[in-house]
């Protein structure tokens, strides 16, 4: 979602020469609505489970995930 919203943001700007230098204000709206569109995609679809502000993911949460794989693979196979 953000990179269709990054992608019709920048066409948009493109549509309406929203340059800095010529148009700052339609461009600083371009940015808005990007950053909007941007915070409310990350709310919805909230972050990787295995990713950590760092980028790396803990031992913690590496174990959590294979148990929940492990746990998810059985109940197929038991079907």
């Amino acid at each position: 979602m953000s990179t269709l919203t990054a992608i019709s943001c920048f066409a948009s700007m493109l549509y309406f020469r929203a340059i800095p230098p010529s148009k700052p204000i339609l461009f600083g709206l371009h940015a808005f609505v990007f950053l909007c569109l941007g915070t409310i995609w990350f709310h919805l679809f909230g972050t990787p489970a295995l990713s950590t502000w760092k980028g790396d993911a803990s031992r913690t949460v590496l174990e959590r995930e294979r148990r929940q794989f492990q746990d998810e693979l059985t109940a197929v196979e038991a079907d």
